[in-house]
């Protein structure tokens, strides 16, 4: 019958792919009945997945390459919701207005989870950011003093190269970590 969804039990063991990052989207969307799971990316565990969860269900609803990887973290069984093609998933959430509301809630929380996730990875790269940029900044001014005083044309050359392609103009004298430079600490004074 069209539009109708139908829904079997797996039984996965540790170590077990349920779903494979990358692949095209099928019309399934599954339901860990026990057991726990991990959500992996380019092989880094991303999240877990407990009992009582819906997953798969954005690649299916976008009809998109799954973007996860799911594997068993312990023994598991899995209900697989099968049929959700065309009006089947509109059918199935019409029907039973809790399964509509636990999904949507777990959508919620993963958008959540992942904002988290994306702004704490946006801080650590800021910091490496600004970090790299106050040792080019240092090594810059050490450079130009090194540079002005030994007059060699080839650190003009690496003195430019470092400054145009870093984007940093000038250096700064308080980026110089001078114990670093021992023999040339009266260069910066």
């Amino acid at each position: 019958m069209p539009g109708s969804v139908s829904k079997t039990a797996r039984a996965y063991k540790k170590g077990e792919v349920i779903i494979q990052e990358g692949t095209p989207a099928s019309e399934e969307i599954y339901y860990l009945e026990r057991g726990t799971l991990m959500a992996e990316v380019k092989g880094k565990v991303v999240g877990k997945i407990e009992s009582g969860e819906f997953f798969g269900e954005i690649a299916s609803i976008l009809q998109t390459a799954r973007s996860v990887t799911v594997r068993a973290a312990t023994g598991c069984i899995v209900y697989i919701f099968k049929g959700l093609q065309d009006r089947g998933l509109y059918d199935l959430l019409k029907d039973d207005p809790k399964v509509m509301r636990k999904l949507f809630e777990q959508m919620a929380l993963r958008l959540v989870e992942s904002n988290h996730r994306h702004a704490g990875d946006a801080e650590k790269l800021t910091a490496i950011a600004h970090r790299f940029q106050t040792t080019i900044s240092g090594a810059l001014f050490a450079l130009e003093k090194i540079r002005d005083k030994h007059k060699l044309p080839v650190l003009e050359e690496l003195f430019n190269f470092v400054r145009l392609s870093s984007g940093i103009a000038n250096g700064r004298p308080q980026d110089v970590n001078t114990t670093l430079f021992p023999t040339g600490k009266d260069l910066f004074a």
